[in-house]
């Protein structure tokens, strides 16, 4: 995830008030998650759900600040 720019990210989502209405989940959090879903093949919501939850400790070095569920 450091390949993107994550002050282009933030500009727009604050453009677009994006995070209007949001309890924990931002879309901050969604990009990356859909990000990592891209780029590791997954084929559903679940697979995402399972691998992302397979290793919640890590998830903080890849830039989620909340758990996937």
């Amino acid at each position: 995830m450091a390949h993107g720019s994550r002050f282009t990210l933030d500009r727009c989502i604050r453009r677009y008030d994006g995070n209007r209405g949001v309890r924990s989940f931002t879309c901050r959090d969604q990009f990356l998650a859909t990000a990592f879903a891209q780029l590791t093949y997954r084929e559903s919501l679940r697979d995402i759900e399972a691998c992302l939850g397979a290793v919640p400790d890590k998830l903080w070095a890849m830039g989620l600040c909340t758990t996937v569920s």
